[in-house]
């Protein structure tokens, strides 16, 4: 995740890679109502039940295309709030498809892309399902054929939610003057990744808040990760490992450590 220049619409262009997941994930459950509008419940009570994705989805779908039906909303959360895993983004586009199919697919794909974008710069993403890299504000995708198949995830989650807008404005008050174009020019490659960005800006001011994630990451290479960084913002890290048995190091490693809230490993072979 490589933060570019700001814009003049407050955001800043960037450039990334996406990559779906099964686990961990988030359950919706939908019902229709006669009396428009949209309500949810949640089990978490960060989530502001009048500003959410879920709201912003439906309130731009029903601008663009008259709804003669509301939404009542049970959501589950399963993907911590504040991991940079885009759980609320994943949200959005579930909403915006739901809706697109009960009105006939009343906005052809390339237009329910562009409305996505308007509730969340990731929210495109999840509407393909599939890796992508991303431009713009990460609305400008590109699928591709990258995958992860026959290798292990684990995902580790601190007991630490981190505000995007902070690690935005903390990112551009430590570089002063975000990436320039030499810098840009002058990426670092990984070889795993192939032709992937494996930096992700965000870890140097993150990990200099918080230095327990810095160590988890540390301690995820030292036992056998072939690749391990933070997940957009974070606070959520992931680790890429090639054997099993090292994830299970890995674990007795970390479980060791007690502010640390563990997620099983995701075997990549069915994703």
């Amino acid at each position: 995740l490589r933060i570019l220049d700001k814009r003049e619409d407050g955001y800043h262009n960037l450039e990334t890679f996406f990559y779906p997941l099964s686990k961990p994930f988030d359950e919706i459950y939908i019902e229709k109502t006669r009396e428009i509008g949209i309500h949810v419940s949640c089990n978490v009570k960060d989530i502001d039940p009048q500003k959410n994705t879920l709201t912003k989805a439906y309130t731009l779908y029903n601008e663009k295309i008259s709804l003669d039906f509301g939404l009542k909303i049970e959501l589950k959360k399963g993907v911590p709030h504040g991991a940079g895993l885009g759980g609320g983004s994943a949200n959005a586009a579930t909403i915006l498809s739901y809706l697109n199919t009960q009105t006939n697919n009343a906005l052809p794909f390339e237009n329910l892309l562009k409305l996505s974008a308007k509730v969340g710069a990731d929210v495109p993403f999840f509407l393909y399902n599939t890796p992508c890299l991303a431009k713009g504000i990460g609305d400008i995708l590109e699928p591709c054929s990258f995958s992860l198949k026959g290798n292990f995830l684990l995902l580790l989650m601190p007991n630490i939610s981190i505000s995007t807008p902070w690690a935005f404005n903390a990112l551009a008050e430590y570089k002063k003057q975000l990436t320039t174009k030499k810098e840009q020019d002058n990426y670092t490659r990984s070889s795993f990744l192939e032709q992937m960005y494996y930096v992700n800006d965000f870890e140097e001011i993150v990990f200099k808040e918080y230095y327990i994630i810095q160590k988890a990451k540390e301690m995820m290479i030292q036992n056998g990760a072939i690749f391990s960084s933070l997940s957009g913002t974070g606070s959520a890290l992931f680790g890429i490992f090639t054997e099993n048995k090292h994830i299970e190091n890995t674990i007795r490693e970390l479980s060791k450590q007690k502010f640390f809230q563990l997620w099983k490993y995701v075997s990549l072979d069915n994703i």
